[in-house]
Order: C-alpha cells, then sequence, then structure tokens
C-alpha cells in the first residue's frame, strides 16, 4: 500500500519548516508528500523554493477556496493509496505515519482520526495551558473506546491529523467545498453512512502547534456554531437523524449566569493571564463559562 501525506496550508510559511522536519523523522519511509497551498498571501512559496530538506516534495497552489478545496485538490493530486493529512501546524511523533499505515492494513475500509493536543512549557500563557488541559480531557474521555471504534452516536473527524483510503475519500464524494468549517464533521457523517467504520486512536498522536488566547476560541467557537447552522441549512437531514442537535440555550437562574461573563471585561481579563490568581478548578470553571458564553450561547453580546 502506497502512502501520501498531504498538508494544506494558508499563510503557513513559518510553520512548514517544523513540520517538514517532523516528517523527515518518520519510522515509516518512501510516502509522496505533497504541500498545497490555498492562495496564500505571505511568504510560504519563496520558504518552500529555499527550503532544505531531505524529503522530495511536491507543491501546488491555487486560489483562494477554503480548508474543503485544497485538501480534495491534494487528495486529487495524490499517487498513493492511502491519504494522510497533516494541518500545517502539527508535529507529528516519529511513528504517527507508520501507526496510520498498519491501521489501514488492519482495517482498510475506515476513516483514522489521530490523537492531537497543544505543548505547554514554563513560557506558555495561562489560556492556552487551558485550552491543552481541555484536549487531554477529550482524549481521555475517549481512551476507553474499545479498539478506538467510534458508534454511530459519536461519531467525529478532527482534519488535522487523519488518514483515509484514496478509493474511499474519492468514493463518499471528499469534502464538501460549500462549506467554510464542519467540513471535517461532514465527512464523517456521510462516510458513516456509506458503511465507512471511524475509529480514534490517540497514540496516533501529533503535537498541534496552535498559538490561541481567549478571543481567538470565542471566535472559533462562533464560527463552528454558525458552520453547523449553515450545515443543516443545506442538509436538513442531519437535523431529523439526530446527527446535529438544536442548540438550547439556557433558562431562568442559568441564562443570568451566563449573561454575567458577556462583557469585554472578562475575556480581557483571560487574554492578559489576570485571572492566574484564582485556584485552577475555579479558574477552569471562569474560562468554561467565559467560552460558553460569548461563544455559543450569546455571540451577539460582545463584538470581536
Amino acid at each position: 500500500m502506497t502512502v501520501s501525506v498531504i498538508i494544506p496550508t494558508y499563510n503557513g510559511g513559518h510553520k512548514l519548516p517544523k513540520l517538514l522536519k517532523a516528517l523527515e523523522h518518520q519510522t515509516f519511509k518512501g510516502f509522496e508528500l505533497l504541500i498545497v497551498v490555498d492562495g496564500s498571501t505571505d511568504s510560504t512559496i519563496e520558504v518552500l523554493k529555499n527550503l532544505q530538506s531531505t524529503l522530495p516534495f511536491t507543491v501546488i497552489e491555487q486560489t483562494n477556496k477554503g480548508r474543503a478545496a485544497v485538501r480534495n485538490n491534494g487528495a486529487k493530486a495524490a499517487k498513493g493509496q492511502l491519504l494522510i493529512f497533516f494541518d500545517d501546524d502539527m508535529m507529528p511523533l516519529d511513528d504517527c505515519v507508520e501507526k496510520h499505515f498498519y491501521h489501514h492494513q488492519q482495517h482498510p475500509v475506515s476513516i483514522l482520526t489521530g490523537g492531537l493536543q497543544e505543548p505547554i512549557d514554563k513560557n506558555t500563557p495561562d489560556f492556552s495551558i487551558y485550552k491543552s488541559f481541555l484536549s487531554k480531557k477529550w482524549t481521555d474521555q475517549l481512551e476507553s473506546i474499545k479498539d478506538g471504534l467510534l458508534k454511530p452516536e459519536s461519531i467525529f473527524l478532527t482534519a488535522a491529523n487523519f488518514s483515509i483510503s484514496r478509493q474511499t475519500f474519492l468514493a463518499i464524494g471528499g469534502f464538501d467545498e460549500q462549506l467554510f468549517d464542519a467540513e471535517d464533521f461532514d465527512l464523517a457523517v456521510r462516510a458513516a453512512k456509506a458503511g465507512v467504520y471511524l475509529y480514534f486512536k490517540p497514540n496516533v498522536f501529533a503535537w498541534h502547534h496552535d498559538i490561541i488566547n481567549c478571543s481567538t476560541y470565542i471566535r472559533r467557537q462562533r464560527q463552528y456554531t454558525m458552520s453547523h447552522q449553515k450545515l443543516v441549512e443545506l442538509k436538513p437531514w442531519l437535523k431529523k437523524e439526530d446527527f446535529i442537535r438544536p442548540l438550547q440555550k439556557p433558562e431562568g437562574f442559568k441564562r443570568w449566569v451566563f449573561l454575567l461573563f458577556c462583557f469585554r471585561s472578562w475575556i480581557k481579563a483571560s487574554d492578559k493571564g489576570l485571572l492566574r490568581f484564582l485556584p485552577k478548578k475555579v479558574r477552569y470553571r471562569v474560562y468554561d463559562l467565559i467560552v460558553t458564553a460569548n461563544g455559543v450561547f450569546f455571540p451577539e453580546k460582545v463584538p470581536l
């Protein structure tokens, strides 16, 4: 089974050298490497032209069309029987490609999502540490799944670190290019309905070098919510078949609690690390409330 590794990138010139260095160290050798540049306006092309790498790679340029289109173009150009996708801010561990490969030898008609987490050190801002905590908490909850096989009611796909056979990818139509966010969830649902098994294996791991603060995270939550609303508009059957459930806003006392955190001052305090004096458990609960209030329940209250 031949392998193609596909890296979609937009203005990621400063990230790509580290990712390529991580790919040079992979225990699995001989894979095709494609870097698909989605209309970047930074120095990505110059960086790639001047990059000294032991790995041969092919650069594909396109006008800016978004995440779905850039991944689809990579898949169309790929020659490998197995497609492995990494976002440009990922750093896969040395055995990551190998583990993707061996999974598909055992489960050829499947999608594998690997684990990811944001690294932390002594200089990491407090909110970024909280985000890394959330990633690990989410992964820990899924580690108990037998053989990593996801149940129909809990399917998901994180496109930052996943693999699928080229044949399966093309058979289910690839990513829906009408979508600019929830395209990975949409692919997972369509795959499941087509009889493709979805797996999550946290030990197929890549570090996620994502610089994030409270403001950025709230914007992402707003975008995520809007993208799911658009997904339901385009595909109402997702709601009818209970793949997407309607947002239930809090009522009564809970509503007022969340509204108390709908102030820019809370977001600024989080961005500046001013809540670090609070005990960790309390502080993380406050972060939860700030993000959920401003990113999910009441996004209209505080413009960002």
